[in-house]
């Protein structure tokens, strides 16, 4: 704790007293120094102490006042005047300035040294040292157990314990616990630190000081991680060096909880190729699905389309609530592999619609299972943003109800165009789809496809001719479009 003007004044055998500027009593001091120059405030920095038995102190009125003034603004601490017959004999333009200026000044006896007052202060100087050495210390142990395997809500009240002082590691935007099992910021500040500048434009090591009824908290960002923030509520003045070191600790921490999220991602998505792709040994996929905490008779796929998605909200969620997902992506979807009961949350964090699949069971269902998710992700809509396959009738009755219906439809109006691609290279489905979605406006599905007019002309007849059916043709149109939906449906080809 620093010591402050009112600390020298409760102290018996300094023999010290106040005589004006009240106001400033509660000023720090960080040290004290003798000066009888007419100008002290040249010499001597914020938070000194002034000690002088009067010999630089001016005889004007005006002259003291703005020597006062000055000291003031200069920032110092206060004034000490011992009792002695140098001192001018009448102060009232040092008391009115000091007054004016919340300045303190104070009055030594005449017996009372000016070294008794610096030894205090230095002596209060090395205790405060000695208090931060030792909370810097357990802030360390506290940072060397978290390696050994302390999670961060358990890290934070050793933190707590070690500096004591409330501490909250929140979202910078939402002021939410920034993971799960970390304590909520009390309501009562919640709108003041939402109200802070955003973490990239305040800079790295700004702390903003936060006042709410009798309490004050100190908001610090962490280091390299704009996503949260660190507040503090502390019974005495903030040490700014310890909640440095606090916040050190705790950007290590969140650097960990970072890379193992990574480490999960990409066992998730090698687990989930390998499904796919029907690549995994019986070993290897037991060992990822124990990795992700997950088991295929509770697992589900799921898929959403990328322009609907946040991915960067899906990763930090994922991340902070330590949910168990594999993703991959594939065009423009994106292929998650999760439990079944965190369909709904993961849906509410991407914000898009989602189908989910039926359960696995086995790796051989893998790709039956995305057919199933795509089918879902065709019935969703406003008012259903997620369905899962079991669920489907009652959806868009336009829409084919099961796999083996979709199939059935891509095969009886698109399999001749399919077989054509894969013998030539794969552009009419795709020119087709590019055509319809833009309502056949040839100019601007020309443009999306980065051919001439003429070369998209020939692409259309090719395609009626191997359909028998007319794109100028409502009834025809309509097959087509659906034909379509019913092949993204069912399409189960991993792409090269």
């Amino acid at each position: 704790m620093s010591l402050r003007i009112n600390d020298l004044l409760r102290a018996p055998q300094l023999c010290t007293r106040l005589v004006s500027g009240g106001a400033g009593c509660d000023n720090v001091i960080g040290w004290a120094h003798v000066c009888e120059l007419a100008d002290p405030a040249k010499w001597l920095s914020a938070r000194d102490l002034l000690m002088t038995i009067g010999i630089g102190i001016p005889l004007d009125y005006q002259a003291q006042f703005e020597y006062v003034q000055r000291l003031s603004d200069a920032g110092l601490a206060g004034i000490v005047i011992g009792e002695n017959p140098h001192a001018p004999t009448e102060l009232s333009g040092v008391f009115d300035s000091s007054e004016r200026f919340g300045f303190p000044v104070l009055m030594t006896a005449y017996g009372v040294p000016f070294t008794a007052i610096a030894k205090a202060i230095a002596q209060e100087g090395q205790h405060r040292d000695f208090e931060r050495r030792q909370r810097m210390a357990r802030i360390y142990e506290s940072a060397r157990a978290n390696l050994l395997g302390l999670a961060l809500p358990q890290l934070l009240e050793r933190l707590e314990q070690d500096v004591d002082a409330s501490l909250w590691v929140v979202d910078s935007m939402t002021v939410e616990p920034w993971v799960k099992g970390l304590p909520s910021l009390p309501l009562s500040c919640q709108p003041s630190v939402a109200r802070l500048p955003p973490r990239p434009h305040c800079g790295t090591d700004t702390v903003h000081k936060v006042r709410v009824v009798d309490d004050t908290f100190w908001v610090a960002g962490i280091p390299e991680h704009d996503d949260c923030i660190l507040v503090c509520r502390t019974s005495s003045p903030c040490d700014y060096l310890v909640l440095q070191h606090i916040v050190a600790v705790l950007g290590l921490e969140i650097s960990r909880l970072h890379v193992a999220h990574e480490r999960r991602m990409k066992v998730g998505r090698e687990l989930l190729e390998g499904l796919l792709r029907q690549e995994l040994t019986a070993s290897r996929l037991e060992e990822a699905l124990e990795a992700l905490a997950m088991r295929l008779d509770n697992a589900v796929l799921a898929v959403t389309r990328l322009e609907h998605a946040s991915l960067a909200l899906f990763h930090s969620t994922v991340r902070r609530q330590v949910v168990p997902v594999a993703s991959v992506t594939i065009g423009e979807e994106l292929l998650l592999l999760l439990n079944l009961d965190h369909a709904c949350k993961i849906q509410t964090c991407l914000g898009s619609a989602l189908g989910v699949s039926g359960i696995i069971h086995t790796p051989g269902r893998a790709a039956e299972a995305l057919r199933e998710s795509r089918l879902a992700l065709a019935h969703t809509d406003g008012e259903r943003p997620i369905v899962s396959y079991g669920l489907i009738s009652g959806g868009s009755p336009w829409l084919p109800q099961s796999v083996e219906s979709a199939t059935r439809t891509y095969q009886q109006v698109l399999g001749k165009v399919c077989a054509y691609d894969e013998q030539q290279g794969r552009v009419l489905l795709h020119t087709l789809n590019v055509f319809l979605s833009n309502n056949r406006s040839w100019l601007k599905s020309a443009k999306l496809l980065h051919i001439h007019k003429q070369t998209l002309v020939y692409r259309i007849k090719k395609i009626e001719e191997l359909t028998g059916r007319s794109l100028s043709d409502t009834e025809d149109v309509s097959v087509l479009w659906l034909a379509l939906k019913a092949s993204s449906m069912c399409g189960s080809e991993w792409p090269a």
